[in-house]
């Protein structure tokens, strides 16, 4: 097993990560306040990502994402069948 890492938002760093693995795991995520980070870093960032695993022909791609989907927690006892979505994004 290879493990390699990039910066979400360098790409030559993320096309030498990406180069000879045939799965590529992404756990980014940025729940901060900074609007244009969470731009920069949640959608863009992983647009980034998708674009370039296609390109050097990545097999796989697992995305893990965070928890604040659902709020700003706790996490416990969330439904089985699905939990309401309610982001608390801040600023």
């Amino acid at each position: 097993m290879i493990a390699a890492i990039g910066e979400i938002n360098d790409i030559g760093s993320l096309r030498a990560a990406m180069s000879q693995p045939s799965t590529v795991i992404s756990c980014v995520s940025y729940v901060g306040n900074d609007q244009q980070q969470r731009f920069r870093v949640n959608e863009q960032g992983m647009r980034t990502v998708t674009s370039i695993a296609s390109e050097v022909g990545v097999e796989r791609l697992l995305y893990v994402s965070t928890a604040a989907v659902y709020g700003a927690g706790p996490f416990r006892d969330l439904p089985v069948d699905g939990a309401p979505i309610c982001p608390a994004i801040g600023g």
